[in-house]
């Protein structure tokens, strides 16, 4: 378990003093985000926020009012499964009413180099789309880390752990540009040097707006009471990534095939998907408890935390099974 830091309901971050000030739009991702340096003596300070450090305000689509809270549930729900994911906030713009997720920054600008993930794949794969991500797959990212040398077990580990998250989430949007390393600046992450440190840490696992069926309105929630269509949704989700450059984008697995192709391939990291399963419907709603204690408009609902319950445990059920576990 990663220890959470905990922001109390009557702390909602008011990001728009900062953004008025300093205001940088940040350029990749569909959804609107600008991003601003914690201050050192900030006139409203917040505990769990770190001083000088860089954070990101991001907004919900327009179409998915809801969907900033998303990011703020992943985050509570990585530290319960021990799952690396930014910590977020919930945060308001007071100079444009608009309520978003305040995400903190991952690594540190001034110390760290961060390679992102579509520049790897476009060193790996000659005439790689980072735009589509079209060749995108699982087989290429490992052997790259594979030939790292140091730490190499960890990182696949990190991998598996995030796409096990992945997969309870039902998020499809693990594209080439939401994954990366970091190094520090100067090191290269191949180095094999003694006394030399070749990799920090792969990234945690951020940008999780795109899941929990966030595109679902709640006049819709209903339907989900029929197993056939629960059973059909969920069917449909698939990771973005293919399991190998051969394999046809358009028949790629969903979320389930590739769970189960990994603990085919990758027994020894079989644990590692489990204990990201391992959370009870108590610690859930507590999470949801939480949330909803936060007075800002959207609401995080009650039918919305229902039906993300409901999502949820319908996911984990299907994937401890696919990992030969009886829920």
């Amino acid at each position: 378990m990663i220890a959470l830091k905990e922001q109390p309901p009557d702390q909602i971050v008011d990001v728009g003093p900062f953004l008025k000030e300093y205001y940088e739009v940040y350029q990749e991702g569909a959804r609107e985000k600008a991003s601003f340096v914690w201050p050192e003596k900030p006139a409203v300070p917040h505990s769990f926020c770190i001083p000088s450090r860089l954070y990101m305000f991001k907004l919900s689509r327009g179409v998915y009012p809801e969907q900033f809270w998303i990011e703020i549930f992943a985050y509570q729900l990585g530290c319960l499964i021990d799952v690396p994911v930014p910590p977020a906030f919930v945060a308001y713009d007071s100079e444009n009413k608009q309520a978003g997720a305040l995400i903190e920054w991952f690594y540190n600008q001034d110390e760290d180099l961060y390679l992102r993930g579509g520049d790897i794949m476009q060193s790996l794969i000659e005439d790689y789309d980072v735009e589509k991500g079209l060749k995108h797959n699982l087989q290429s990212i490992f052997a790259y880390l594979k030939s790292l040398n140091r730490g190499a077990n960890n990182w696949m580990r990190a991998w598996v752990k995030m796409l096990t998250f992945d997969a309870l989430l039902g998020n499809s949007d693990r594209h080439q540009g939401n994954w990366g390393i970091v190094t520090k600046k100067g090191l290269l992450p191949q180095g094999n040097d003694e006394g030399k440190e070749p990799m920090r840490m792969m990234s945690p696992a951020f940008d999780n707006g795109t899941s929990m069926g966030i595109e679902i309105q709640e006049k819709d929630f209903e339907k989900f009471n029929d197993s056939r269509h629960m059973e059909r949704y969920l069917n449909k989700g698939k990771p973005h990534l293919k399991w190998d450059l051969n394999q046809d984008r358009k028949t790629r697995d969903n979320h389930e095939s590739f769970i189960k192709k990994m603990i085919q391939a990758y027994p020894d990291y079989k644990e590692d998907m489990i204990s990201g399963l391992q959370f009870s419907k108590t610690q859930v709603k507590e999470i949801f408890e939480r949330l909803a204690g936060f007075e800002i408009t959207p609401r995080f609902s009650k039918a919305r935390a229902q039906f993300m319950l409901d999502l949820l445990f319908k996911r984990r059920e299907q994937l401890l099974l696919a990992l030969g576990i009886q829920s």
